[in-house]
């Protein structure tokens, strides 16, 4: 709670406490029987307990806005720490809203607090008619900058709260509105906390099994092994040895000797 705020109110109650009393000792002074005094004086008591309770209550702290379909109640904060936010949300909503406490402001360790908080929503059973209650979520900032999460808190049912930290597990205790009895939300908390974990781990081990069976062993290939490339023979001439005209007079190779190419027979496979 801001300090500033603190000091003001102190000072104006304490400044309502001396014009109390001031004003029936004077009452008392005036008066000429000592009976008479004594009855003068009773209401000037009872009027100086007034003014001292209203101190008090002025002295309380008060977050949010007061909201007639909202929830209210008192916290108390033992966390070790100030708190610095406090912000709620329905369980369905998948977001937490604004802070209730500014950004300038916060709720010292030790000390109380009147929260006021949104409306929360009601759900319903899927595929009833049954209503079911307004569960919501709390998040909590600590001046540290550490956070925590408090979940599915019947917040309509919550009275003198006291907000707690144990290991790194945030928890209210409270008295039901409805019942009167105490209520602890540690349990519940810490078991909200394992099952969420057993169901990310679940999900971790779906997701490698998924993996694992989308792998696929590669396929192995015979190589191709290298084949020797064939190469183009230059043919091979062989001289003519037949002396002249094979063929006659005239005919045959007129030009004389000439050279016969005569390629050589590639074999291929």
């Amino acid at each position: 709670m801001n300090g500033k705020k603190v000091f003001g109110m102190a000072a104006a109650a304490a400044l309502c406490l001396c014009v109390a009393t001031g004003c029936a000792g004077q009452s008392g002074a005036s008066s000429a029987s000592a009976s008479a005094a004594g009855s003068m004086q009773a209401p000037a008591s009872s009027s100086s307990e007034e003014v001292l309770e209203a101190s008090d209550a002025a002295l309380t702290a008060e977050f949010g806005e007061a909201d007639s379909e909202g929830a209210t109640f008192s916290v108390a904060n033992k966390t070790g720490q100030d708190i610095v936010g406090f912000a709620v949300k329905d369980v369905n909503a998948g977001e937490f809203g604004q802070s209730i406490i500014s950004e300038d402001d916060f709720l010292a360790n030790g000390e109380s607090a009147v929260v006021h908080l949104p409306k929360i929503e009601a759900g319903s059973s899927e595929g009833s008619d049954v209503q079911l209650k307004a569960m919501a979520d709390i998040a909590v900032t600590l001046k540290d900058g550490s956070s925590y999460e408090l979940h599915q808190i019947d917040v309509y049912d919550v009275a003198d709260a006291e907000l707690r930290v144990s290991d790194t597990v945030a928890y209210l205790d409270y008295k039901s509105a409805s019942t009167g009895e105490s209520v602890s939300t540690l349990d519940a908390e810490q078991a909200f906390i394992q099952a969420q974990q057993e169901q990310e781990a679940a999900a971790q081990a779906e997701q490698e099994a998924a993996e694992a069976a989308a792998y696929q062993e590669p396929v192995y290939e015979e190589p191709v092994y290298y084949e020797e490339p064939v190469y183009y023979e230059e043919p091979v001439y062989y001289e003519d040895t037949t002396g002249g005209n094979a063929g006659g007079n005239g005919g045959g190779n007129a030009g004389g000797n000439e050279d016969v190419c005569v390629p050589d027979i590639v074999l291929r496979n």
